[in-house]
């Protein structure tokens, strides 16, 4: 096959057309326009509402973790601050990032994640710390029996993975019986989803891979 056909095929892959308008489909590797996102509507449309040109931004992003931890994004002209915790997102170099509530983070500064998979339902995950309760007890050495009891508060590290319903923008923790929902409009999928053992080391990783198929299947699209 020549480079001309391979390179209309890629075009026909990404779009489709409707009454004479082309509509861009949401791929895992689609490259977001850069800017800041005021609201869940703009990123569906992928219009950013403010681009960076116009902006002063400070931050620092983790690349492994995905992570930019943000100390102010301020208008260029205004001098004025954007209240960080009013902003849905923002895409730098092509990848769209979805701010984390402070009471979700451990971050001191305002928090957003990467989004690592992109489609008719989005993913992306961090870490967290929270403090979780533990009984300790001292103990008797003449008959091991204990004399006095407490609960303790200690930080522990949990890992977070959330899902975002194109379609409704609506968040959710990602587990099963939330993708069971998500997917009913998918019986053979559903299926599988269903046989899956919530026990297995493995379990996460089956999920994630129903996840994938599921994208794969059932195309969506930018909002006009």
């Amino acid at each position: 096959m020549n480079k001309v056909k391979v390179l209309i095929l890629a075009l026909f892959s990404s779009f489709t057309y409707i009454q004479g308008h082309a509509q861009v489909e949401v791929t895992p590797t689609f490259k977001f326009e850069d800017g800041v996102y005021l609201s869940y509507e703009s990123f569906q449309r992928n219009q950013p509402d403010i681009v960076w040109s116009d902006l002063y931004r400070r931050s620092i992003t983790n690349p492994e973790t995905l992570i930019a931890q943000v100390e102010y994004i301020r208008d260029r002209e205004s001098g004025e601050d954007l209240s960080l915790e009013e902003i849905w997102g923002f895409s730098i170099a092509g990848l769209p990032f979805v701010h984390i509530p402070k009471d979700s983070i451990y971050k001191e500064l305002s928090a957003f994640v990467g989004i690592r998979v992109a489609g008719k339902i989005a993913y992306y995950s961090y870490e967290n710390r929270i403090e979780k309760e533990y009984e300790i007890a001292a103990y008797n050495p003449l008959n091991g029996e204990p004399f006095r009891k407490a609960v303790v508060k200690r930080p522990v590290t949990v890992f977070v993975e959330k899902i975002i319903d194109f379609e409704s923008g609506e968040i959710y923790d990602f587990e099963k019986v939330i993708l069971s929902k998500l997917m009913s409009d998918d019986p053979q999928l559903l299926t599988v989803l269903e046989e899956l053992d919530t026990t297995s080391d493995s379990f996460k990783e089956q999920l994630f891979r129903l996840l994938m198929s599921y994208n794969r299947r059932h195309r969506v699209f930018f909002k006009p």
